[in-house]
């Protein structure tokens, strides 16, 4: 349940809201009935003096004892009454608080519903698109078929957006708490999104400062939210240039590690500014028609950072790029502080690459390595590079692929050299291996893949240079093979949907598996109890007769009574809510799936399940 700044309940802190309230009044009605008290007490006894002067004494007792009771007969009605008051405020609190538990309640059922509902025929749509394009098409048919598929994953997007603010919004939003390594996160991110930067002709890079713990203890899947809504929205508006992530700690605040990430795209006025965490509110309506979304994005952003400790800021300029900004609370998992290593001590570097992101990323990283770098601003510089011919006063030189030409020219002139002028590394994107191919050949020292990542990196550079060359080959051949696994399956298939379960069925049918395929959970339980033994079991959670959680507890239930071996079970699930994964796992199912999925990611999930049951 949502809870206000102190930690209280809202429903709490209304009830003692009419308690106080109800006590303030009774106090103020005892004030009021004891300056009334003596008042009669008074009057009774003027009376009595002028009506009988002569009456004895104990008429005037008698006077005063009535004037006592009239008073106090008022004060027990004035607390009567205030008592009975602050009674049915009290109700009415615990009738508004369960009303607000039911609304939640629905909204929570309405979001699984809804997530359910358009999540499994997007499914449908994305998979088919998927399987589609591993077809042989035309370059029309192949255009289309991207297109529908871009069109898809954006409503994707969009629906998550929508899915995630109302998730905060009902308070069913809880940040975890485990280690996770700080500076692979940040790469990941960055590889996820460089194919979508690529294709519009901008870079991607990343920074991670040695000053930075490597393993924290955060919310690993919120963080990397937050990261790629706000990268993913600067490659949106960026049209030349690129974009940079980086990570440090937070000047005068060494608990705290800052982020920031720079873009070079269109910007935004003072009034855009004030405007851009507003939801469903984007900037002007040119950039709208231009750019699209939903303005949701920055709105969830800012509220996952601060439910994270932190705040989202940020600074623009029309024309001028974005600066979006944030520091949170992410502690050591180690006690012990170990000293940065510099394992690039006493090298030197040179690098030739135009884009400013990229050149100003790996500079940092080497720099953190211990190495003194050099940038060549121009093709003049790197061709004076490349005619250095003494190797021991010559730096190494990383030279991205923009200058492929130039580098040919070079190879041709130190093929028959044995060793190379130079260690010379390739830096290229990974759609243009197969292009370049004839440049990995020696002299070349290796090649860089963007985005790089720090150990990557470190390891190319250590390395021997006929082991890169190794790497290199053993990397184009990997390319050209496709992964196949390594043990044809018996699967066992309980989906009542019969677009997803079509889609699942080829996925896996394509991998080389075996399937049996059933539409309910009560047809599965059969199959298990006549005798039926498959390596895998995926179960939709969503089924007729019998569900996918009910079905796996029966499953495991029989498993138990006949001292048959443990089948492991995948869940597929269109729920995006939180829950889904610990239903799934205390009904007894081993992981679980969320729709919409592709090939690989079926895969992957097969591979990991799979891997969990042999170790144990």
């Amino acid at each position: 349940m949502q809870t206000t700044e102190g930690g209280q309940q809202p429903s709490t802190s209304l009830t003692r809201g009419f308690a106080r309230l109800a006590e303030t009044a009774t106090a103020r009605r005892f004030g009021l009935a004891m300056p009334v008290c003596a008042l009669t007490f008074l009057a009774a006894l003027i009376a009595a003096s002028k009506l009988a002067p002569g009456l004895p004494g104990l008429a005037i007792i008698i006077a005063i004892l009535l004037g006592i009771v009239i008073g106090f007969l008022g004060l027990g009605f004035a607390v009567r009454s205030r008592i009975r008051a602050m009674r049915e405020a009290m109700a009415l609190a615990e009738r508004n608080r369960e009303k607000a538990e039911e609304s939640n309640r629905a909204k929570t059922r309405f979001l699984a519903a809804m997530s359910h509902e358009i999540r499994t025929p997007m499914n449908g749509v994305l998979g088919m698109v998927g399987l589609m394009l591993e077809t042989h098409l035309t370059p029309e048919q192949k255009n289309y078929a991207m297109a529908a598929d871009s069109s898809g994953r954006a409503l994707l997007s969009i629906i998550d957006e929508i899915l995630d603010t109302s998730k905060i919004e009902s308070g069913r939003l809880d940040l975890d708490d485990h280690p996770f390594n700080l500076a692979g996160l940040v790469e990941s991110v960055t590889e996820l999104l460089a194919p979508r930067a690529h294709a519009k002709g901008i870079e991607i890079a990343c920074h991670v400062s040695q000053n930075c713990a490597p393993v924290v203890r955060g919310d690993e899947l919120r963080l990397r939210q937050v990261l790629l809504n706000l990268a993913g929205n600067a490659i949106k508006f960026t049209e030349s240039g690129g974009v940079t992530i980086t990570v440090d700690g937070a000047a005068g605040d060494p608990g705290r590690t800052r982020f920031e990430l720079r873009d070079t795209g269109i910007g935004m006025s003072q009034d855009e500014l004030g405007r851009v965490f507003e939801e469903f509110v984007q900037a002007g309506r040119d950039t709208v028609r231009r750019f699209g979304g939903t303005g949701l994005g920055l709105p969830i952003a800012r509220k996952l950072v601060r439910l994270m400790g932190g705040d989202l800021c940020v600074t623009s300029q029309p024309g001028g790029g974005t600066t979006f900004s944030f520091a949170i609370a992410l502690p050591s998992d180690s006690a012990e502080q170990k000293p940065a290593e510099t394992p690039l001590a006493g090298r030197h570097y040179e690098l030739a690459i135009p884009s400013a992101q990229v050149a100003q990323c790996m500079e940092a990283t080497l720099k953190d390595m211990g190495a003194s770098v050099d940038l060549l601003d121009s093709p003049e510089a790197l061709r004076e590079a490349l005619l250095r011919k003494k190797r021991d006063d010559a730096a190494a030189l990383i030279c991205d692929a923009h200058y492929a030409a130039m580098l040919t020219g070079w190879k041709s002139r130190n093929s028959k050299t044995a060793p190379a002028g130079k260690q010379v590394w390739l830096l290229l994107h990974p759609e243009e291996r197969r292009q370049l191919r004839p440049l990995l050949s020696f002299p070349m020292a290796g090649y860089l893949i963007k985005p790089v990542r720090r150990s990557t990196l470190l390891r190319q550079l250590t390395a021997r240079d006929d082991q890169t060359i190794d790497e290199a080959v053993s990397d184009l051949r990997r390319l050209a093979q496709a992964a196949r696994p390594q043990k044809r399956l018996a699967v066992l298939l309980a989906e009542d949907n019969p677009v997803s379960a079509l889609l699942a069925r080829t996925m896996l049918e394509k991998a080389g598996h075996q399937v049996t395929h059933v539409t309910s959970g009560t047809a599965a339980i059969s199959r298990i109890a006549s005798g039926m033994q498959p390596d895998l079991i995926i179960m939709d959670i969503e089924m007729p007769e019998c569900d996918g959680l009910e079905a796996a507890r029966r499953i495991r239930d029989l498993e138990a009574q006949s001292g048959a071996p443990r089948i492991p079970i995948l869940a597929l699930t269109a729920s995006a809510l939180g829950d889904g994964r610990s239903q799934c796992l205390a009904a007894g199912m081993d992981a679980h799936l969320t729709k919409p999925f592709d090939r690989q990611d079926l895969e992957e999930s097969i591979h990991n399940i799979l891997s969990r049951a042999n170790a144990a």
